[in-house]
């Protein structure tokens, strides 16, 4: 068995857009956000993280559960056998 340690993605990837933030940043070009987040969705956002297990349970009990393990990505990847 391997384990394969994983990255949560960024909020440009989830959104389907072209990550711009860091390149923009190192050139000293940082504008207004395509979009602004506020109040329950900024706390939303940032709870519900930018791991895919995450996004894609719906409910606020089932992200806990997953968020709450000690490692978030050994239930995800210890029952499956990786081969070259």
């Amino acid at each position: 068995m391997e384990i394969v340690s994983l990255l949560p993605l960024s909020q440009a990837e989830i959104r389907h857009r072209k990550p711009i933030f860091l390149k923009s940043a190192f050139e000293g070009k940082l504008g207004k956000p395509a979009e602004m987040m506020i109040g329950e969705d900024l706390v939303q956002t940032i709870l519900i993280g930018g791991y895919p297990e995450m996004l894609r349970r719906r409910d606020p009990k089932r992200r806990q559960a997953w968020a709450l393990t000690e490692d978030p990505e050994q239930p995800l990847i210890s029952g499956l056998s990786l081969s070259d």
